[in-house]
């Protein structure tokens, strides 16, 4: 969606809208507090005598360090800004540490930049504290899954997420967001502290989806690990977890909403200790140090299971995890074999199983019935696009593609087809075909839907027919190779890790993203 002027107007003259936006014309020491019980940021900075101790000897408050630090040059544009907090995180923080002279936070040469990106959120309260013309306070660096999606339900362009291990450059980010958010608050002519009351009260309320308690249906089921020796995992785990509990969780990225969670506690408790649901898909969060991060929610503690239980079944024995001793546990996939491993296990422990969630096959598809092409279309095509989380706005059929001088050909289903004329472009295409039968046929077939893709420029392309469906993909040179293709019979996606394989390739986050 785009800002509506009108909305905002409404929102901003309002007593809730007046009362947010406030609240951020002066953020004084006790409203910091609040923010900071509010999202969990951290405020202070610890120092060890060695890299064992855990005994905090000396803090300084980070918020008031940045916000007195000297700048040399008078900032007078946005550009000048960025560079500015480039130049403070390249050269790192003075900070007062009793074990070590000239001690920095941060600093190109940084030996934990990956611990300091915890500090961001600090860092940028100070920044707006001394320049809000500039810079923003970016409480959510947890919770950051909240910005990524007020900056997409706003079609505003995502600055690119730096890879896991680019630590420094994940610091960085929050410059590249500066810039992103100066644009669009220049652009609406809102003041420093309206944008504040629109990053996080009217935009989230806007774009954020309300989530019911109708989840789809799982269709993966991870691992994750929380607790060992004292990092609060387990006691949150054990006292402060309900029903209606929300949690940030290290995970895979692969995860879809609704899939189901086990967590494992590791030591001192070695064992399963709850089953969960993904609040949330998987992203890439820039300031959590373990960047790969999920949601999520609907915990059912269970009858615990020992590891020496799961090495010693002749199920999970097998499994690569309990072999390397649950080691890198967070976003590792389970089989549904394993799943139903775990069910049994648990019932025989006289653990009630029926509340506990399930990943069941996909109904029998069946192909013995069909006739013609418009019966793979309505049987097979299209429950298949739903089960991949299209929408029907997200395809059309059988739009035209210019070839020479006329529009004569017309790809059976075109996925975010943008119908500009003369400029037609799709993400993706399925070709239906009522048999597909032998290889001369595959090839007739794929040379027909790759002059399609090629024409519209796609991301690649399914030839579907009774005996499965064949998948394509661009390779880069503007070509899809043959030999390359990836096939399943329909028997084969009744399996939920065969689907979740393909649904992770061309699903709707893949193709529409």
């Amino acid at each position: 969606m785009e800002f509506n002027r009108y909305i905002w107007d409404l929102y901003k003259n309002s007593k809730e809208g007046q009362t947010y936006i406030e609240y951020y014309r002066d953020l004084n020491d006790t409203k910091i507090q609040e923010l900071k019980q509010k999202y969990e940021f951290v405020t202070k900075v610890g120092f060890y005598k060695d890299a064992k101790s855990k005994e905090i000897v000396h803090t300084k408050n980070l918020i008031e360090i940045v916000k007195n630090f000297k700048i040399n040059n008078q900032i007078k544009n946005i550009n000048q800004a960025v560079n500015y907090f480039f130049e403070l995180i390249n050269d790192g923080i003075p900070i007062k540490n009793p074990f070590s002279e000239n001690a920095k936070l941060f600093g190109e040469n940084g030996q934990h930049l990956q611990y300091d990106l915890i500090f961001v959120a600090p860092v940028s309260i100070g920044l707006y504290l001394k320049s809000p013309d500039y810079f923003f306070p970016l409480f959510e660096t947890y919770d950051f899954i909240k910005i990524i999606n007020l900056i997409k339900g706003f079609n505003l362009n995502l600055p690119e997420i730096p890879g896991k291990l680019d630590f420094l450059n994940r610091i960085k980010y929050y410059g590249k967001l500066c810039k992103l958010f100066y644009n669009f608050r220049t652009n609406n002519n809102l003041s420093p502290e309206e944008l504040c009351a629109f990053l996080y009260d009217f935009g989230p309320n806007v774009v954020e989806k309300k989530f019911d308690e109708n989840l789809p249906e799982p269709s993966k089921v991870w691992f994750i690990g929380g607790g060992i020796n004292d990092n609060g995992d387990i006691e949150f785990l054990n006292e402060e977890i309900t029903g209606q509990t929300i949690a940030g969780w290290q995970g895979n990225i692969d995860t879809r909403r609704g899939d189901i969670i086990v967590m494992y506690c590791l030591k001192p408790m070695s064992a399963i200790h709850s089953i969960w649901r993904a609040y949330s898909e998987g992203y890439n969060n820039p300031f959590f140090g373990f960047y790969n991060m999920i949601k999520i929610f609907k915990p059912i503690r269970v009858k615990q299971i020992s590891y020496q239980e799961l090495a010693h079944n002749k199920v999970f024995a097998k499994n690569a995890l309990i072999r390397r001793r649950m080691q890198g546990i967070n976003g590792v996939p389970i089989k549904i074999h394993e799943y139903n491993e775990l069910l049994t296990i648990l019932q025989s422990k006289g653990q009630d199983i029926s509340a506990l969630p399930r990943l069941s096959r996909i109904e029998n598809i069946s192909t013995e019935h069909l006739k013609n092409e418009k019966d793979v279309e309505s049987n097979l095509i299209e429950p298949f696009l739903k089960r991949l989380e299209y929408e029907r706005v997200d395809w059309q059929r059988q739009i035209p593609v210019k070839m020479g001088s006329g529009y004569s050909y017309f790809p059976d289903y075109a996925i975010g087809a943008n119908m500009t004329k003369g400029n037609e472009k799709a993400k993706y295409i399925i070709e239906a075909k009522y048999s597909i039968h032998n290889t001369k046929k595959l090839y007739k077939d794929y040379y027909q839907a790759k002059s399609y893709a090629v024409q519209l420029n796609t991301l690649g392309f399914a030839l579907a027919a009774k005996e499965g469906i064949w998948l394509y993909f661009h390779d880069g040179n503007n070509d899809y190779d043959f030999e390359r293709n990836l096939f399943h019979n329909w028997k084969e996606l009744e399996n939920p890790d065969i689907f979740h394989n393909v649904l992770l390739k061309i699903g709707r986050n893949k193709i529409l993203k």
